[in-house]
């Protein structure tokens, strides 16, 4: 392919764009680079291509960087590259079938809500379909569904508060944004506040140097249900957790209704105050654990039923059988295959979805280290790293050594010579002491103290290895 020397620089990408084109025999595969899913530009002696997620962009590496880059030599000579960049201002690549737009709720001196009713439907509604009758119900997440429909319907026979915990992507977010719906359009006159516990601390710290503390306490105290996402987030600020543990009194001390959800269960708040996990536990506490095989299914059936994707039983159950960890992976496959099913106009079958997401199963592959199992092993015991891997011997140091070395054992590929190193030079012996102990823990049913409280050494395990598996 020879060098074109006589194209100003400022027509490289119509150019490029040209030649792209006029290789490509589908026009569904010409309109790629039209601006809308996809676009090029021409920066810095390099053809840049930009695409709205980073899915479709490695969708298109893949399937057209060979004709993307022979393209740009010809035009640009033979030192020009090919760099691929998300551009979030494109268009999504998938069409969505629109979600029923939820009811406007009469929020009384609300900032944001997780879902703001004054968001277009065409980019939160529809991308973000919260409603609950589409949440996938099963063994993993019955108890939080069941509670949360029961809070919308008899309200006064559910416990208050009510905290949601899990990891990733397992609908927490979900159910508090449906609850929210379900409320408003149950209930129409009903004054709700939902916010995420960073923006709480926003306004709180934003109160503070305003001198506007009475104002912010109303906006909070006054409504009739509050939902916080992500109360995590106040793990170790202290001033906050001690506002907020004061809004869940007056709330409740009124009749007034708390939901939150965090990433792990109260007791594993390690750095939050006594009487705030007090508060959080008398309520009902709900665990929403990574989606069983028969879920993932169905949640699959589901996105591919909403996304218009035509595919094979076989190639459904291929996604349900290897994007285990939570729900978002599920549906960033359906949406890769769909846009595959798009580009090729043909039905996915499951060696096709075996080809089409290759990559993805790659790059969901998640690499766990020695120093992640140290990281989530200190934070949860307020330990710093150095202590862990110390010569020290008392059970508050010696606990948490031993269920990180059970936990590398368990989670990375490191050998006993290995693992035992890295926490402060011991040998392979004392690792494998340290793995029979925690075993021997976890079939006797026995316990470890977390933040003055015993928590069972096997819910523990399951707790972090859930952490340290997510994305």
């Amino acid at each position: 392919m020879g060098v074109e020397h006589d194209v100003p620089k400022a027509g490289y990408v119509g150019r490029i764009l040209q030649l792209v084109q006029s290789a490509l025999t589908k026009r569904r595969n010409r309109n790629w680079f039209d601006g809308k899913s996809a676009r090029i530009d021409w920066r810095n002696e390099a053809l840049v291509v930009y695409a709205q997620s980073p899915i479709l962009l490695g969708w298109l590496q893949k399937n057209y960087h060979d004709l993307l880059w022979e393209s740009a030599r010809m035009v640009g000579g033979p030192d020009a590259v090919v760099r691929y960049e998300v551009d979030a201002a494109l268009k999504p690549e998938v069409p969505v079938l629109a979600a029923p737009a939820a009811q406007t709720l009469p929020v009384r001196g609300a900032t944001r809500a997780l879902a703001p009713a004054s968001t277009p439907p065409s980019r939160s509604r529809q991308n973000k379909p919260f409603e609950l009758q589409r949440f996938v119900r099963g063994p993993s997440n019955e108890l939080a569904a069941t509670a949360v429909q029961t809070l919308i319907e008899f309200p006064d026979s559910c416990p208050n508060p009510m905290y949601i915990h899990g990891g990733v992507g397992c609908g927490k977010t979900h159910l508090l944004e449906g609850l929210r719906e379900g409320l408003g359009r149950r209930q129409p006159g009903l004054q709700l506040l939902a916010i995420t516990s960073e923006e709480f601390t926003n306004l709180f710290t934003q109160a503070l140097d305003t001198r506007s503390l009475p104002s912010f306490r109303q906006k909070f105290r006054n409504v009739d249900v509050l939902l916080v996402d992500d109360v995590d987030f106040f793990d170790g600020k202290r001033v906050v957790q001690e506002e907020f543990l004061h809004t869940i009194k007056h709330m409740l001390n009124h009749g007034r209704r708390v939901v939150v959800t965090a990433d792990r269960h109260p007791r594993l708040l390690s750095r939050t105050s006594d009487e705030l996990l007090s508060l959080y536990q008398s309520g009902l506490v709900c665990r929403l654990e990574a989606p069983d095989a028969t879920t993932r299914l169905n949640i699959v059936k589901q996105l591919a039923d909403r996304m218009k994707l035509n595919a094979t039983v076989d190639a459904l159950e291929y996604v349900a059988e290897r994007f285990t960890r939570n729900v978002r992976e599920l549906e960033g496959a359906v949406h890769y295959l769909t846009t595959w099913q798009n580009v090729n106009g043909t039905r996915v079958t499951v060696s096709a979805a075996r080809d089409a997401l290759s990559v993805l199963v790659r790059d969901c592959m998640k690499i766990v280290r020695l120093a992640d199992v140290e990281n989530a092993v200190c934070n949860l015991f307020g330990l710093p790293a150095d202590e862990l891997r110390s010569a020290r011997r008392q059970r508050t140091v010696s606990e948490p050594r031993m269920l990180a070395m059970f936990l590398a054992r368990r989670l990375t590929q490191a050998a006993y010579t290995e693992i035992g190193a890295h926490f402060g030079g011991r040998n392979h012996s004392t690792v494998m002491s340290a793995e029979r102990k925690i075993s021997g823990l976890m079939k006797s049913k026995a316990s470890v103290r977390i933040a003055a409280q015993d928590w069972p050494v096997s819910e523990l395990i399951a707790q972090l290895e859930q952490q340290l598996k997510a994305v």
